[in-house]
């Protein structure tokens, strides 16, 4: 490891150190923690499914990148899951189950990575045609409790 020193000679960690886990179950729960993160930001976007898009192609492409964020992570998880088992079965032997599930990794992952800068687009996309209601003035005080 490679270790740097303060002035005062204690050891530091360098800027950009990420520490190895020591056990395959901290892993594992961290996968889980962060596939239900992501799911649960997709699940966000599943939001805006009802909402009126100014084209019919629009609200198709923000539905499926919806639902590609939404599944992808527990897919993902699933594919890494299924990884963990055939390593501890298999005793660390790597075979073409760990290539076919790397291919499958990968493509999930540019997926989801396509999906997201399409929703992102899409978001400033829809900002050219606002429903007229979004311009409607609303006076804010009349729903501040006050005393007269």
């Amino acid at each position: 490891m490679n270790v740097t020193f303060w002035m005062d000679g204690a050891p530091i960690a360098p800027m950009f150190y990420v520490s190895q886990l020591a056990r395959r179950e901290e892993t594992f729960l961290m996968s889980l923690v962060n596939t239900t993160m992501a799911t649960g930001f997709g699940a966000i976007h599943c939001i805006a499914w009802v909402f009126a898009f100014p084209t019919t192609p629009e609200g198709t492409l923000w539905k499926t990148g919806t639902v590609f964020i939404t599944a992808i992570p527990a897919l993902l998880w699933v594919v890494l899951a299924t990884a963990m088992y055939f390593e501890r079965r298999f005793s660390g032997r790597r075979s073409h189950i760990f290539v076919a599930l790397a291919l499958v990794g990968n493509t999930l992952a540019v997926l989801y990575l396509l999906s997201r800068a399409i929703l992102l687009v899409q978001a400033f996309v829809l900002l050219r045609s606002p429903p007229p209601d979004a311009l409607t003035y609303i006076e804010w005080t009349w729903y501040i409790p006050h005393l007269s």
